[in-house]
């Protein structure tokens, strides 16, 4: 077999693979989301007894600080695209605080 025609048997492997591995994923959060959504239903009380209900403030800022993730690595991906490095080094530092931050 030549290399090129290995590496397109490998490129075809590694798509095969990666769609099994989304399938999976996406499967798995849902099976948790549901499980989630039903206990959530099923329950008298909500929260929980003994829990403290933990109000808007921390879901919003967590959702803020991922949001702000995501849109500074995709920045830095199109500053890395175009060459321009100072910017993307900078992108790349606020996404992993803003990361850190949802942590």
């Amino acid at each position: 077999m030549s290399t090129l025609e290995t590496r397109k048997i490998e490129s075809v492997q590694s798509s095969i693979t990666m769609t099994i591995l989304l399938i999976s994923f996406s499967m798995l959060f849902g099976t948790l989301l549901m499980g989630y959504m039903i206990y959530r239903v099923r329950a008298t009380v909500w929260p929980p007894m003994g829990m403290n209900d933990l109000g808007l403030l921390y879901p919003t800022i967590s959702s803020i600080l991922i949001g702000l993730s995501s849109l500074t690595y995709v920045i830095f991906e199109k500053m890395v695209n175009s060459c321009r490095l100072k910017n993307a080094k900078i992108n790349i530092l606020l996404s992993l605080l803003f990361a850190l931050g949802f942590c």
